[in-house]
């Protein structure tokens, strides 16, 4: 997958920060990306990258959506989570599969490591690794939200948020 920026998508994307210079998220209308420093703030470099990153995995997301047919469960890959760690000129970027139960998902989680692949001194000239949780659940029920704190309680623990 080549990279690809919010403007091809249409999509815009907003970073806001907390009080923690180590701490940011990035929002766009259908993600919330949790974003931390391993050593120092947030610089603008790393909101940039972040920026590309999810460029990729909105286009990622549109294509498991396309691949949807008619009453078919939805779903979802988001991005949770990316720490960048300057020392090492590394990032990980957390990703997440939402499936229902009774479907199989789109994507296999090698394949969704291998669209980021090309991650490997790709975003910034940092080496990029891939975390990928694929996560089974029934989403008629009422609390289902992609982007329901629940979702988020793993990647804020790694991230130590």
């Amino acid at each position: 997958m080549s990279s690809t920026t919010m403007n091809d998508l249409n999509e815009e994307a907003q970073v806001s920060y907390g009080d923690r210079p180590s701490r940011a998220w990035l929002r766009s209308e259908h993600q919330f990306v949790l974003l931390k420093a391993q050593v120092g703030a947030i610089r603008p470099d790393d909101v940039v990258v972040a920026q590309e990153i999810l460029a990729d995995a909105i286009r990622l997301e549109r294509q498991v959506h396309a691949g949807h047919g008619e009453g078919e469960a939805r779903q979802d890959l988001k991005l949770r989570g990316i720490c960048f760690d300057p020392r090492h000129t590394s990032l990980v970027m957390h990703i997440e599969l939402l499936h229902d139960k009774q479907a199989q998902a789109a994507l296999a989680e090698e394949e969704i490591c291998t669209a980021f692949s090309h991650a490997q001194h790709h975003y910034g000239g940092q080496f990029g690794m891939v975390s990928v949780v694929m996560t089974t659940e029934k989403q008629h029920a009422a609390y289902h939200d992609p982007l329901s704190d629940h979702f988020y309680e793993d990647v804020r623990r790694v991230l130590d948020w």
